[in-house]
């Protein structure tokens, strides 16, 4: 009786055994067919993510970025931003050719710093050069202000943006400075010296006033698009999506 029963279970385990490597063979050899690319490893799970991701993107136009042009001409353009005028004009004395400083704007903006702007002029270039800069300390100041960051308030764009959407605070800084006359002193420029092309730069603050500037001019329809370069560095994020696709219409060259 004993021995019929552990039979029986011999059997009964045997033909287990059997189905579950059967299984599991088979499993193995399906997704060997399959390929590792369709294997749920934490690389497909990356991929997966970032084609979420992507559905928020938009397609961004490939420009040919000119290394020597930034490196020996617009870099230099937002570093002079920093400081006084006597500073945008040491800056400038370092460039290979001739600029000239045609004027400067400094207002009072986010918790005792400054921000600042200046236009200058490449005959040698034919080039009409905006830079903005902050002081060192503003991005920091930015982001602890009333103890909000970029991006907790936005406003809708009073540029004809559609339904773009850019930070307030940073808006604000540039409405300061719009309102101390450097748009209206750039359309004089831009108006005396037909022809010329607009260079546009920044960096960090300066960078996001530069990019909303830019915008500015474009929308004014003062100046034809594709005369327009705006390089900045390290610039926060200004807008939304909507925001950043109105600038991929408006703006030449960025």
């Amino acid at each position: 009786m004993f021995i019929t029963s552990f039979c029986s279970f011999v059997r009964l385990y045997s033909i287990f055994l059997f189905i579950f490597i059967f299984h599991m063979t088979s499993t193995k050899n399906l997704l060997s067919k399959r390929g590792k690319n369709n294997l749920l490893t934490k690389e497909n799970l990356k991929i997966l993510n970032n084609q979420k991701e992507d559905q928020n993107l938009i397609s961004v136009k490939r420009i040919p970025y000119d290394e020597v042009f930034v490196q020996s001409k617009i870099f230099r353009m937002a570093a002079a931003a920093y400081g006084s005028f006597d500073n945008f004009v040491t800056c400038l004395q370092t460039l290979t050719g001739s600029y000239s400083v045609f004027f400067n704007i400094q207002i009072p903006c986010l918790t005792n710093e400054n921000c600042t702007g200046f236009m200058a002029l490449s005959l040698e270039d034919k080039a009409l050069i905006l830079s903005f800069g902050t002081s060192q300390y503003a991005y920091k100041q930015l982001l602890n202000d009333s103890g909000e960051s970029i991006f907790n308030k936005r406003r809708r764009s009073p540029l004809g943006f559609g339904s773009g959407m850019v930070s307030d605070n940073l808006f604000s800084i540039f409405y300061q400075m719009q309102l101390a006359g450097i748009t209206q002193k750039t359309f004089e420029m831009i108006q005396f010296f037909d022809g010329y092309d607009l260079w546009i730069t920044g960096h960090s603050i300066g960078g996001a006033i530069a990019s909303i500037a830019a915008a500015k001019i474009a929308s004014a329809n003062v100046i034809d698009a594709k005369q327009i370069k705006l390089v900045t560095f390290g610039q926060p994020r200004v807008g939304n999506k909507a925001w950043a696709a109105a600038m991929e219409n408006a703006v030449g060259n960025f």
